[in-house]
């Protein structure tokens, strides 16, 4: 029996974490520290491309013509960037000439870029009956990555998964 006592003292610590509640707590602690221990510096090589609401003062419409964003695409390329990651929805046309623009630099960067699908709820009345992904559309996804970019924010604030 003493030689089972290590392992029923972690049977039982477990027990106790899990029937507690503390097992989110700690999985959350161990996830802070194992990012605190890798930290670097950003290599540059990757730019995540997100508006704000200064940002859409600064322009001063909504939603941005698709022009500016070939334009910035152009620009990073320039600047040798190697993915360009967007937070912006392309799931619904714009005027012709900003899209084909668009279009236009998607394909010039050859697949280095990253475009969003987001999940929703989809149902009737308020209730939800399934779940809908609003993709990139099929012009831009062609010259694309695209990733589902849905986060849920933890109690404490932070984004862990």
């Amino acid at each position: 029996m003493k030689q089972y006592r290590p392992h029923i003292f972690v049977v039982v610590a477990l027990a106790i974490v899990l029937s507690s509640g503390w097992h989110g707590a700690l999985r959350s602690a161990l996830t802070d520290l194992r990012f605190a221990w890798q930290s670097r510096q950003a290599s540059g090589e990757i730019v995540v491309v997100a508006i704000d609401a200064p940002s859409i003062e600064k322009i001063g419409i909504w939603p941005w013509p698709r022009r500016l964003h070939a334009e910035l695409l152009r620009r990073l390329e320039s600047a040798d960037v190697k993915d360009v990651v967007f937070d912006v929805d392309f799931s619904t046309p714009s005027d012709t000439a900003s899209d084909q623009a668009f279009d236009e630099a998607l394909r010039a960067a050859g697949g280095s870029v990253v475009l969003p699908s987001f999940k929703q709820s989809a149902g009737d009345g308020g209730i939800a009956t399934g779940l809908h992904i609003n993709r990139p559309l099929k012009q831009f996804a062609d010259h694309s990555w695209t990733a589902v970019v849905n986060v849920r924010v933890e109690r404490d604030g932070l984004v862990r998964r």
